[in-house]
């Protein structure tokens, strides 16, 4: 049975993380926002990762996130999420408290991409992979400071455990299934157990064989291909340059990142990262600009007030660009899965936007629009107005006060 929804929220933890919200709920864990809080108003943002309580006497699940912990105390690289804290709190269970990343999962970012222009561009994709390749390269090759390398191999690189910020900054995240040298006896069963998401993983895994930093360089591969097609390498996969203005030294260097025999790829994610740095270079990819950092955030929630829909809500982010307003959120409910989703409404299209405020109805923001595709697309929305909740008369007030003057501004323009 699993536990109470935002069990968590409220709750100052380890004396001094206060829980805000959840961010995400799996099958054995959960994400909250928290932050930490000091003395004459000093907050921070953080991450609160949580095994959920059910599974609080299951050892092999257990070590497992406290090895997730031991390994990141360790690795300090600017590609790999920090590890803040790591204790039990009141129920007995464990939790992890680790750096805030503003932005979101690559997936997210994928189908983001897709919805606005069809694919990611090239440029982009190379600006990430050389970074999660930076970062691997850092874990497989990190020296203790006795000496002795922990060869930490990552075992899940994957679109969903690589975030983007909105300054364009990567880092690789959830070492929760890394093995390191060293920990054998955690890890290892008579019967190797496959680990990761099917479509990474490298051919030798399912033969047995253990993983390694060649298998983390698969795994990258197939990252790099999907980044520059859209599609997995399955089957007879067509090249990457096949989908499109592709240089076909990117063809070779993921070639060589997807052979089947581990012997004949590359061995280490600094060779690979060497390659993809040198097959972009004559295609003369410039260095990408950081992607445009919006004018202002808030998280917001929004009822679905629909016989369809009982008992569903949307929720994420709203933010505000000099050129439109975006919506990236999920759809949650009670009778389906989630649904993620990425919306764009050109502030030209914008005729005005208000906040109300009543004990009644609560804190909400309205933003009349022209008619559009955002009017379907958008759940929350009726008689040509968008409606949405935010969590106090401050963040609802400045969201309005910026988007109006973003409005002035461009209608003197």
């Amino acid at each position: 049975m699993s536990p109470p929804e935002a069990s968590l929220v409220g709750q100052v933890l380890l004396g001094r993380y206060r829980v805000l919200r959840r961010l995400a709920l799996g099958g054995m864990g959960a994400v909250y926002l928290a932050r930490t809080e000091g003395a004459r108003g000093f907050s921070k943002p953080v991450v609160v990762k949580r095994i959920l309580p059910i599974w609080g006497g299951d050892e092999e699940i257990v070590s497992l996130f406290a090895r997730e912990a031991r390994i990141l105390s360790q690795l300090q690289d600017p590609g790999i999420v920090s590890v803040i804290d790591f204790g039990q709190i009141n129920d007995g269970t464990l939790v992890m408290v680790l750096d805030y990343v503003h932005g979101y999962h690559l997936a997210h970012w994928l189908s983001y991409l897709r919805t606005v222009s069809g694919q990611m561009p090239v440029e982009m994709a190379v600006h990430i992979m050389l970074r999660v390749l930076s970062a691997l390269h850092y874990a497989h090759t990190f020296v203790k400071p006795d000496g002795k390398p922990l060869q930490v191999v990552h075992r899940d690189v994957s679109p969903a455990n690589i975030l983007l910020d909105t300054s364009g900054n990567v880092k690789l995240v959830d070492f929760g299934i890394a093995r390191a040298a060293g920990d054998s006896n955690e890890y290892k069963t008579e019967a190797p157990q496959l680990r990761g998401k099917f479509g990474y993983l490298a051919p030798e895994l399912f033969v047995g064989e253990e993983s390694s930093p060649q298998s983390d360089v698969y795994a990258a591969g197939v990252v790099l291909y999907e980044l520059l097609t859209g599609e997995l390498p399955l089957g007879r996969f067509a090249l990457p340059s096949e989908h499109g203005t592709i240089n076909a030294g990117l063809d070779r260097v993921v070639l060589r990142a997807l052979e089947r025999d581990p012997a004949r790829r590359y061995q280490h994610a600094s060779e690979l990262k060497t390659d993809v740095t040198s097959a972009a270079s004559e295609e003369a990819i410039p260095t990408p600009a950081a992607p445009p950092a919006p004018v202002m955030s808030v998280p917001f929630w929004a009822p679905l007030d629909s016989s369809l829909l009982t008992n569903s809500a949307s929720r994420g982010l709203v933010e505000l660009y000099d050129d439109r307003v975006a919506f990236d959120f999920e759809i949650v409910s009670t009778w389906g899965p989630r649904s993620l989703r990425a919306v764009h409404v050109p502030l030209d299209r914008v005729r005005s936007v208000e906040f109300t405020h009543s004990r009644v109805k609560g804190k909400f923001v309205q933003i009349r629009v022209e008619q559009g595709p955002w009017t379907i697309q958008l759940p929350f929305t009726w008689e040509g107005k968008i409606w949405f909740a935010v969590a106090s008369k401050e963040e609802g007030e400045g969201f309005v006060a910026a988007v109006r003057e973003r409005l002035v501004a461009l209608r003197r323009e």
